[in-house]
């Protein structure tokens, strides 16, 4: 599992359909506020951890599920963050 919080890289995992690169292609990708504020994206690689960024926590608020690999693209990128 892994934080991306670049968003242009998480469009090209989209486009890609979980691929980016020579990387291990992902399984979910999931868009959260996190605990500053910001738009953050976990990806899971494995089934095992498809969950994890759907449980909300201190760290987690308003998990959105953004790409996930049995489904496709299930919504779209926020444009902003909550403070700016």
């Amino acid at each position: 599992m892994a934080t991306i919080n670049d968003r242009h890289i998480i469009q090209q995992l989209v486009d890609n359909n979980g691929r980016y690169e020579d990387d291990t292609p992902v399984v979910r990708i999931v868009e959260y506020t996190n605990a500053w504020g910001r738009r953050t994206w976990g990806i899971s690689y494995g089934e095992h951890e498809r969950e994890k960024y759907m449980q909300e926590s201190e760290f987690i608020s308003f998990p959105v599920i953004i790409w996930d690999n049995k489904i496709g693209k299930l919504n779209e990128l926020c444009n902003q963050d909550i403070h700016g």
